[in-house]
């Protein structure tokens, strides 16, 4: 635990209090335990990054931010692979390759509360105060997570998980050197967690769940400070990344990206390209087909893969020329 942490927080417990923090593992290590119970992902055959499930049917490559480009005809072998619509990566931008993406990244080597704005620092504070945080064992996720996992999908209408599928996580993940899960306590009441892989020298956000009421507490924010700095400060990663900006026109961007910037992360403008399947090119990269999507997608809001597509088409058909226009519209800058 970074120092700052304990600071007029003396109530915490020592994040390790119940199960110590994962010792992480390699790429190839993450990519062979998702192909174990049948994930597609592909480590790369002649660069350092791998291809896995960022959305049904949607590869996407990991790390993010990686800045090549990758070998075309490693592409159009992941477009055969069964089930597999899109293909999707980032690269550095340039006149070319136009930034229409951030990836939010925070970077060693220290990361200090002190250094944080007015606002982040209060609200860091009162999650500290109000929980205790610290790293949680699967069975506590798959006992205590799945309100908070239910709350978070409905905010964002998105589609309700099933009763069992934190204990099938569980059983999945289990005992591995990968994942550490966050959790934000309430007494006996897990009210947020976060789960993070650790690949390498660099940790990836992967999934959270927060309960409504909760919020008002904000949870989240010490969540977010606490592995941060656990992570950057104390473990002496290298980075930790808590993924893209979206490009899903139901999603309202400014929020997220003002939560995430607050908290210390770097919106890191990168240029998001996509390889779709040939049967699906005239749905998503015509404009007739975008339209077409988008109309359908608002009459089944409640189909998350829809509503991806429309967004994405939107930017593909060239019906949005400026992904990234809402930054502008903030004051902001991508080179910020």
């Amino acid at each position: 635990m970074a120092n700052d942490s304990a600071k007029g927080d003396e109530t915490q417990p020592d994040v390790a209090a119940v199960v110590a923090p994962a010792p992480g593992g390699t790429l190839a290590a993450y990519v062979e335990h998702l192909q174990s119970f049948g994930q597609t992902a592909v480590l790369s055959r002649n660069s350092p990054y791998a291809w896995i499930l960022g959305a049904p049917r949607f590869l996407n490559r990991l790390p993010f931010g990686y800045p090549e480009p990758p070998d075309p005809a490693e592409v159009r072998d992941l477009l055969r692979l069964r089930g597999i619509w899109v293909v999707g990566y980032t690269i550095a931008p340039d006149a070319a390759h136009p930034a229409n993406l951030f990836h939010y990244v925070r970077r060693g080597p220290v990361f200090r509360l002190e250094n944080l704005s007015r606002n982040a620092r209060r609200s860091i504070h009162r999650g500290l105060k109000r929980f205790k945080i610290r790293l949680c064992t699967w069975d506590e996720l798959a006992d205590k997570g799945l309100a908070a996992l239910c709350e978070t999908r409905a905010r964002h209408a998105d589609p309700l998980p099933g009763p069992e599928v934190l204990r099938r996580m569980a059983e999945r993940h289990r005992g591995l050197p990968l994942y550490d899960i966050w959790g934000a306590w309430d007494g006996d009441d897990l009210v947020a967690w976060m789960i993070c892989t650790k690949i390498d020298d660099w940790v990836v956000m992967l999934a959270t769940g927060s309960r409504t009421a909760a919020l008002k507490d904000c949870p989240n924010n010490a969540i977010y400070y606490r592995l941060t700095a656990q992570y950057i400060t104390e473990e002496g990663c290298r980075y930790v990344s808590c993924g893209l900006s979206t490009l899903r026109g139901d999603i309202d961007p400014i929020p997220l990206h003002q939560y995430k910037t607050r908290m210390g992360y770097e919106p890191e403008p990168v240029h998001g390209a996509y390889v779709v399947h040939p049967l699906l090119r005239p749905a998503l990269q015509t404009r007739p087909g975008s339209w077409c999507l988008e109309r359908l997608s608002m009459a089944l809001p409640k189909v998350q893969s829809l509503r991806k597509a429309a967004g994405l088409s939107c930017v593909l058909s060239g019906r949005d020329k400026d992904p990234l226009a809402w930054i502008r519209e903030e004051g902001g800058s991508t080179s910020d």
